[in-house]
């Protein structure tokens, strides 16, 4: 136990160093043109609960300004006055001027990718968990007010706003990482709402998505990557894994059950 903790107090370190002081963004490197850009998506907001734990565990302000910092950047980089998200932003690393917001998965620029969505009301719920600021959390009910825009079987469309819905590829991955982020937000907002779009979102999974016996991975018509044709109405590990951390949250499925 003492071992895997000092691994995980040094992978926090390490992604602190990751920070971008003139963006306040978590980045990678990427070439854009023939230059060397930062990079920052969506999806980071849920590596952020290794720095929330780390500030838990050690007291460091470090990890838990790193994490704010983060955050903040995201709402006023990656969110929509809609509240739906923009995948990824671009930037110059040297001085932190953006270059662009752009989608990598997305359908395209000006519409919202579901996964990324759902990243997003996990990230938050767990940003206002971690730290009681009401920001978050009026951003994660953002958010989830956004996602409650769902076909019938309250499963989404990979991206929200691609033209070919209804003959368009679903995401359960998207779905179990919503669905888990909810019941997150429900329990922290004590707002119901938001526990019966996780039930529903749940049921749904659990009823038409369950990929049955003799099949790889849990859940069915899942969707990584539609532009590089990957993972297409496939099982997806990151699905999987949220639909059971759903299950259990929702005491569904016990520890040990």
């Amino acid at each position: 136990m003492r071992e895997r903790k000092k691994i995980a107090l040094e992978a926090a370190n390490t992604l602190t160093k990751c920070l971008n002081t003139g963006t306040g963004f978590l980045y990678n490197e990427i070439e854009v043109g023939r230059k060397r850009a930062g990079r920052a998506i969506i999806d980071f907001m849920t590596i952020l609960p290794l720095l929330w734990w780390a500030h838990g565990e050690t007291g460091d302000e470090n990890y838990r300004d790193v994490a704010c910092r983060h955050s903040i950047s995201t709402i006023e980089n990656l969110l929509r006055n809609d509240g739906s998200t923009i995948h990824a932003v671009d930037f110059e690393i040297k001085t932190g001027r953006i270059i662009r917001k752009t989608t990598v998965q997305g359908h395209d620029e000006n519409s919202c990718w579901s996964r990324g969505q759902a990243w997003g009301i996990y990230g938050f719920a767990e940003a206002y968990g971690a730290t009681e600021e009401k920001l978050f959390l009026s951003i994660a009910e953002k958010l989830a007010t956004y996602f409650e825009n769902l076909p019938k079987d309250h499963v989404p469309y990979w991206d929200f706003n691609d033209p070919r819905i209804p003959d368009a590829p679903k995401d359960s991955s998207a779905a179990a990482i919503a669905c888990s982020g909810l019941i997150t937000l429900s329990n922290l907002s004590g707002k119901r709402s938001f526990g019966n779009a996780a039930d529903r979102i749940l049921r749904s999974l659990l009823i038409n998505y369950v990929a049955g016996e003799n099949r790889d991975g849990i859940l069915k018509h899942g969707c990584f990557h539609v532009h590089r044709k990957i993972g297409v109405d496939k099982g997806l590990i990151w699905g999987d894994y949220y639909f059971m951390e759903a299950l259990m949250k929702s005491g569904i499925l016990q520890d040990g059950g």
